[in-house]
């Protein structure tokens, strides 16, 4: 059973996310059916709200919520605040070259090979 209560999900998607369905008014994306903070997408000009019924959804799929989460009310943003938010940076860990995984590849050969080669020696 999963956000649809369907088994295996509405196949599109089979977890505990599912989109909401929309429509514009005006120059806004309004949701036809609201879904929380389970709808792993926001469209423009969308009120997304943290309720106490979504932190209770997490705790019950195994998210660690923290001691008093649920005391603390509501916490709204907008797509639109996201949209500006500048208050993060994120780095992207580098990548090896594909040049750096064949020198590391040689040089656990060349271990591998020098290691063989003590045993043959001392046996």
């Amino acid at each position: 059973m999963f956000s649809t209560g369907a088994y295996n999900g509405n196949s599109r998607q089979a977890s505990h996310w599912v989109d909401n369905k929309y429509t514009t008014v005006g120059s806004c994306q309004t949701p036809s059916v609201a879904r929380g903070i389970m709808d792993p997408t926001a469209g423009k000009c969308e009120l997304m709200a943290v309720t106490a019924l979504d932190l209770a959804a997490f705790d019950v799929i195994g998210w660690n919520i923290a001691t008093g989460a649920r005391d603390s009310g509501t916490v709204q943003f907008t797509s639109t605040q996201i949209a500006t938010y500048t208050g993060a940076v994120f780095n992207a860990a580098a990548v090896p070259e594909p040049a750096s995984w064949a020198m590391l590849i040689a040089g656990f050969g060349l271990i591998g090979a020098a290691q063989r080669r003590r045993r043959a020696v001392a046996g």
